[in-house]
């Protein structure tokens, strides 16, 4: 069953975003298992959503990508983590 998340960056911005993108290393390339995603501007910060085939592919990108690359950014990422729910799809 696919598993989504919604992930909100309280003060997130564009370039934080991009920046975010290019160290994980996503321009023109998708993760493994990842179905869906989407982002923007939304009121107070930055709104991803993605659509993933397994939560454990999820999480396994988030362990070993995103956080790592959030890490290396330091000051050039987001301000705080994500405000983050999570559910499976029908």
């Amino acid at each position: 069953m696919a598993f989504a998340r919604l992930a909100f960056f309280p003060q997130g911005t564009p370039e934080q975003h991009a920046a975010l993108v290019e160290e994980v290393g996503e321009v023109g390339h998708t993760p493994q298992g990842r179905t869906f995603f989407a982002a923007g501007q939304a009121p107070g910060g930055w709104q991803t959503v993605q659509v993933w085939s397994s939560f454990e592919e999820l999480e396994a990108f988030d362990t070993d990508v995103f956080r790592p690359a959030q890490d290396r950014l330091g000051a050039r990422g987001f301000p705080e983590l994500p405000h983050v729910v999570d559910f499976e799809t029908v």
